[in-house]
């Protein structure tokens, strides 16, 4: 392998060059042969064959030789494809975040069961013969092959190079990751925002921690072709709007109020912001209904994964309004009953999961609220044509009329705004930003704003938006 001897190579192999999902970066630099995440591509819309044919592709990475990987979180676009490399030859190991690993099985045994699940539609509606990515072996390996570093601390992987984890507060136990390489007599930094989320103060995760300068900075951009607003004010304009619908719906009504929600930091949320509001509460008899059996598991660790709030969480997980929703029968029972119900069911892009039950049930009546916390999919999701209105809408192969009122609470969002992000990369030190993790309008929109606000700041900083397959080096 030709190597530019006195350089770092970072190649973007994943697809969250060119979109928000599937975060993977290859990087050589004297013999050393990194992975940065390891993430799995995804989409709002229910084109299994294309996700499938790209998660499959050929990755044009020796995973078999790798040196290392390195992952931020453990959201599935950044975490779950590790088990894969092990079915390819890894034999090394897997460095994340201090508290991140009862969380991991978890989640990859919950991609498997797409995985499956997938395959099978595959294999019925094209008649192709199709595999999932990585089997439980494949999750059992990788799993004794994780090994959890502490936040704050600069730890050495190898002699050449060294590493530091930076609160991302995007989820629980989320990094911003900081390399420094030795090349020679000089040392190089890279610095990788992975997810960073906003100053909106939130439970049990930690606040953003600006990074130090670095010569190159990979830097997400979800929401930087947005205006969106993720204030503290807006986090209480959307509890205000909870305690509303609530009201209208399950105390001066008999009907229901349903949050597509996703497993992970969400649904935890969600619960935490209800209890809150009712836990004290003992008039308040209207069941909550956690209706998705990963945020089960989830919630059943999260007192061993959250950075702060313990005794918060272990108030919440004993307030006896909650009912966890074990099996799919249960499901359609609790859906058929005419009472006042609260509903967190998986996922808020309402493409699969028992939700979808859900949305059968209540879209109908216009006295029904569904309400959706942070982004939810592109104009091809079922999610966002029951937000604009339409009509009729196709759930599960099924038209169902759309007549539920819709509520946005978009300050549950994880990812930092529009202005959350310039004024970072603004303030942060470095020679070269390259902008990922953004739909590609967005991030050649926010890279111009970015551009004027580091002149205006008499910054010489470089700004770049590279796509999948282009090599950054410095």
């Amino acid at each position: 392998m030709a190597k530019k001897k006195d350089k770092v190579m970072v190649q973007l192999v994943g697809k969250s060059a060119d979109g928000v999902t599937g975060s993977m970066y290859y990087i050589t630099f004297n013999d050393k042969q990194i992975l940065l995440d390891c993430g799995l591509y995804q989409t709002s819309s229910d084109d299994i064959l294309n996700q499938y044919k790209i998660n499959h592709r050929n990755y044009k990475v020796p995973f078999a030789d790798l040196d290392a990987v390195i992952v931020g979180h453990q959201h599935t676009d950044h975490f779950g494809i590790v088990p894969y490399l092990f079915r390819r030859g890894y034999t090394g190991d897997i460095y994340i975040p201090a508290g991140s690993k009862p969380l991991a099985k978890i989640m990859w045994e919950d991609s498997l069961k797409i995985f499956m699940s997938d395959c099978l539609k595959i294999e019925k509606r094209y008649g192709i013969k199709a595999e999932p990515l990585y089997e439980q072996s494949d999750i059992d390996t990788a799993y004794d092959h994780l090994i959890e570093l502490p936040f704050g601390e600069e730890i050495v992987l190898f002699d050449d190079l060294t590493i530091r984890f930076y609160h991302a507060a995007h989820i629980v136990n989320a990094a911003q990751v900081r390399l420094a390489f030795k090349i020679g007599e000089t040392v190089k930094y890279l610095n990788y925002t992975g997810d960073i989320g906003s100053d909106i103060c939130k439970d049990y995760i930690l606040p953003y921690e600006p990074l130090p300068y670095a010569d190159a900075v990979i830097a997400e951009c979800t929401y930087g072709g947005s205006n969106k607003s993720h204030k503290q004010k807006d986090r209480e304009k959307d509890i205000e709007k909870i305690k509303t619908v609530i009201n209208q719906c399950c105390q001066e009504n008999t009907k229901k109020v349903v949050f597509g929600s996703f497993s992970l930091q969400r649904t935890q949320e969600i619960l935490t912001e209800l209890y809150k509001i009712y836990g004290n509460d003992e008039s308040f008899s209207t069941p909550v209904l956690v209706d998705a059996p990963l945020a089960k598991k989830v919630s059943n660790v999260w007192n061993r994964v959250i950075e702060k709030d313990s005794d918060l969480w272990k108030n919440v997980m004993s307030w006896k309004n909650i009912e966890w929703v074990d099996t799919s029968e249960d499901s359609m029972a609790w859906q058929k009953l005419k009472t006042s119900q609260i509903v967190i069911s998986t996922s808020n892009f309402l493409k699969a999961g028992r939700i979808l039950g859900w949305l059968k049930s209540i879209l109908p009546d216009s006295e029904n609220r569904l309400c959706f916390c942070g982004y939810s999919g592109d104009e091809k999701s079922v999610a966002y044509q029951i937000q604009h209105n339409k009509r009729w809408v196709e759930v599960d192969g099924v038209k169902i009329s759309n007549r539920a009122n819709v509520i946005c609470l978009n300050s549950f969002s994880s990812h930092a705004c529009q202005n959350e992000l310039l004024k970072r990369y603004t303030d942060m030190p470095y020679n070269k930003i390259y902008l990922v993790h953004g739909e590609k309008s967005g991030k050649i929109e926010f890279a111009k704003k970015l551009r004027k606000s580091l002149s205006d700041a008499d910054r010489s900083a470089k700004v770049h938006t590279p796509v999948m397959g282009d090599k950054i080096s410095f």
